[in-house]
Order: structure tokens, then C-alpha cells, then sequence
């Protein structure tokens, strides 16, 4: 109760100052316990010793005061049982295209050489062009290595000479691959830091794990239904439940947890859902609805086996965590007063 009181309560500050030295200010001047997440920080591409923040207040709640002062650095204040934590507001990230997603097992300087190559422009001119032929040329531009998955695609009958017809000129990389493989059943994957050009079904067999995070897409106050919409709305036929190979479970709910699904699905399948996210964050404003921790049923009221794994499970009825959680949000002290 006297945390919340000291929230409440107006203050006259008028300082501008590091950010690491606000929690000091806050603690010594206003009597508040306060601490930087550190981990947050380092999410939301914020260096303490570096971001100058602005505290301007005359007479004004201390919560309206920190919030004003905190967000143009995507920051929030969250109240906890121990005092205040200066954390990231992800709501905010996430809008602004940061800390949207996580691959597990691939680092982050990785993740950026796959974000450069699929965004970088190339131009190409195909009729009938030998597909490995287009290949060495798009290799070419990219200055990155692109292999074909030969053994995968003699298991279908195809060749590395069978043709393709592409016409694009500065056209993302993303685009032009997607292009060119589907009307062969083909797609692409990023492998061992090379870029392979291999079959649906090969793909399908070694499937990428990425969390997806829901924050700003309109879909935190269920989990379950942002599963289904992905399931209904990307590639229907390669989710497990309908005899694919794809899988997904919410992350655990409750805590600082961040929302968010952990999906096992090829990568060019990954890039659908991502665009989806992207279009509804793109549509969607206001605040975040909090988490409802209710498992995912069918139409016939089952839990779906498709969906849900035996620990994930446990963790969104609330029966406890996962391991990994803590790559997903900074683990801060329960929160009592919300952030602001």
C-alpha cells in the first residue's frame, strides 16, 4: 500500500540525467525502492550509461511523470512487491519492430545475415532457365553461399537443371526465391550459415523452432485464438493436426513472461506468420489486453494434441515454467500496480 501511495502521489522534480542514474534520483529524492532490468535493456537497445531521459514534473502524479520521461525509449516503470522496476515497455518494441521474435538455436549475428540477405534487392531475367544456373546468378549478388539440396530433390524426381521462369529487377531476395520455387514445390531454407535450395517435404522434416511474440497484434488476451488464426490462415494443411508436420505451444503465462507461441515449421512458413504479425501490428493501437492462461479446444471441446505439449500445457494452466523462459522476458519480481 505504500508503494501505491507513492505512485499517487504528486511531485516536483524538474532534472535531466542519465538513465542509469534515475534510480538513485527516484530512491534518494522521492523515498522509492528503484532498479534498472538490465536484461530489458539490453532487449530494447537502450545503454544506461548512454540515453539521457527528462523528468519534468510540477504537481503530477510520480507514475505520469515517469511514463512521459520513459517513453521515448520504448521504457516503462512496473510497480512490483519490491519497488519499482525501469524495464522495457514491449508493447511499444514490438510497434517499433524490435525484439518482435526469437529463433531458438540460431544467434543473433546470424539472424542478421539472414534479415540483410532477405531483404537485399536482385534483379534476374528467366525463361527456362536451368534452376541451378539462376541460383549461381542470384549467388552472385548476394555474395552469399546458396546450395542445392540435390539428395532431396532426386528423392522427387527433380533435377538441378529443371527450369524456372523468373522476372524481377530490384526485387528483395525473399520475394524472388518464394517465387521462383513454389511452382516446382520448392522452397528455401538458411542452414548451417548457407542459404539451401531444397524440397517442401525435406523442409518439412527439419523445421526451424521460433518464438513469436504477440504484443500489439490484438491477440494477447488469448493465446489459443492467436494459434488458431495462424493455423487457419498460414499453410492450414501443415499443421500436425491436420496431418503436417508443423507444431506450436503457447509460452508460459503469469509472471514477466512475455505472450508468445514457440513454433516448430519450415522456414518459409516462419515468414508468413511473420508478415501476418506485421500486418496486424500495422492495424492495431492502444494497449495490450492482459494474458487469459486457458488451453487451446477443438470444436468437439478437446485439447488439442496438435498444440499443446505435456509441459507447455502444465505451464498455461499455471502449473509451472518451462525451461527457456528466461530467453523470453527479463524475470522481474511479481508485479503489483502495473506498468505505466
Amino acid at each position: 500500500m505504500f508503494l501505491q501511495h507513492q505512485f499517487h502521489q504528486r511531485v516536483q522534480i524538474d532534472t535531466e540525467r542519465k538513465l542509469s542514474e534515475l534510480p538513485r534520483l527516484i530512491q534518494e529524492e522521492l523515498g522509492v525502492p528503484c532498479t534498472l532490468d538490465q536484461a530489458a535493456m539490453r532487449i530494447a537497445k537502450v545503454d544506461p550509461s548512454a540515453a539521457v531521459v527528462q523528468v519534468r514534473a510540477a504537481e503530477i502524479p510520480l507514475q505520469v511523470a515517469l511514463k512521459r520521461a520513459l517513453a521515448p525509449l520504448n521504457l516503462a516503470a512496473k510497480l512490483t512487491s519490491d519497488g519499482l522496476v525501469i524495464t522495457a515497455d514491449f508493447t511499444k518494441l514490438a510497434r517499433a519492430g524490435i525484439a518482435t521474435d526469437r529463433w531458438a538455436g540460431i544467434s543473433a549475428k546470424t539472424v542478421e545475415t539472414m534479415e540483410s540477405d532477405l531483404n537485399q534487392t536482385v534483379s534476374i531475367e528467366s525463361d527456362d532457365m536451368p534452376l541451378d544456373e539462376a541460383v549461381a546468378s542470384l549467388q552472385e549478388q548476394l555474395h552469399h553461399r546458396i546450395v542445392l539440396d540435390v539428395f532431396a530433390m532426386e528423392g522427387e524426381g527433380l533435377s538441378a537443371d529443371i527450369p524456372v521462369n523468373i522476372h524481377a529487377k530490384e526485387t528483395s531476395f525473399r520475394s524472388v526465391m518464394n517465387r521462383m520455387l513454389r511452382d516446382q514445390n520448392m522452397t528455401f531454407q538458411f542452414e548451417d550459415n548457407v542459404w539451401v535450395v531444397t524440397t517442401v517435404t525435406a523442409a518439412e522434416e527439419r523445421p526451424l523452432h521460433r518464438i513469436h511474440y504477440l504484443e500489439a497484434t490484438g491477440l494477447t488476451k488469448s493465446i489459443s485464438e492467436a494459434m488458431q488464426l495462424i493455423q487457419t490462415s498460414i499453410d492450414p494443411e501443415s499443421w500436425e493436426t491436420l496431418g503436417g508436420m508443423g507444431t506450436m505451444a503457447p509460452l508460459p503465462t503469469g509472471g514477466s513472461n512475455r505472450p508468445g507461441i514457440l513454433i516448430s515449421t519450415t522456414f518459409a512458413t516462419h515468414l508468413k506468420i511473420e508478415a501476418l504479425f506485421d500486418a496486424l501490428r500495422a492495424g492495431t493501437v492502444g494497449e495490450d489486453v492482459p494474458t487469459k492462461s486457458v488451453p487451446f479446444q477443438d470444436s468437439f471441446g478437446a485439447i488439442d494434441s496438435g498444440y499443446f505439449c505435456g509441459t507447455c500445457l502444465q505451464a498455461a494452466e499455471g502449473g509451472g515454467n518451462t525451461n527457456g523462459s528466461s530467453q523470453n522476458a527479463p524475470n522481474t519480481p511479481q508485479q503489483t500496480g502495473g506498468m505505466f
